[in-house]
């Protein structure tokens, strides 16, 4: 693991976290989690220096996640 990786490890852990629990929720529940879930992405961003390129990163992470989690 790189040192950029790491830098994000923790925001990368609560991501996988959340949207591994929100696949429990019912289906409109879910598109309401989903839909407001850009703003969590802001919230964990901002805890760094440049949260704009972190919220980019996290972004791409979840959407990445996501992608692969249904994929399984």
């Amino acid at each position: 693991m790189t040192m950029e990786d790491d830098r994000y490890a923790a925001e990368e852990a609560v991501i996988e976290r959340e949207l591994t629990e929100a696949q429990h929720l019912e289906f409109n529940e879910y598109c309401g989690f989903l839909a407001n879930y850009g703003a969590r992405i802001w919230e964990l961003a901002r805890r760094h220096e440049n949260p704009e390129l972190v919220h980019g990163h996290l972004m791409r992470y979840s959407d990445d996640f996501l992608e692969n989690f249904n994929e399984e």
